[in-house]
């Protein structure tokens, strides 16, 4: 009795288990012109908690480049190959990110 018990109990956890599977999620990496995004706005407006927009190597300006707002998310944007590589142009209008941060 105790054994059909043991199994009874390990495949109510097993059938938890597979239920809670589709609701996992894993980080995912968004890339910015000539990647999946053509402006950086628009990978941080796609990105989800967790994810990483990745800005490849450029000059970036006009709309969707400047002002970037992470909308309170969780995420991280980075260049591909580091600051001196990629260039958030503001043009002299606005700024290059607005932050949520009460620091």
């Amino acid at each position: 009795m105790k054994r059909y018990l043991s199994n009874a109990i390990i495949l109510i956890i097993c059938f938890f288990l597979y239920l809670s599977l589709p609701f996992t999620s894993f980080a995912a990496v968004l890339n910015v012109a000539p990647g999946e995004y053509q402006t950086i706005q628009a990978a941080i407006g796609a990105a989800l908690d967790g994810d990483t927009v990745l800005v490849a190597d450029g000059t970036y300006t006009g709309e969707g480049n400047k002002n970037l707002d992470f909308k309170g998310k969780a995420i991280i944007v980075r260049s591909e190959n580091g600051a001196s590589a990629t260039i958030i142009d503001c043009e002299g209008e606005g700024r290059g990110f607005f932050s949520d941060c009460p620091i």
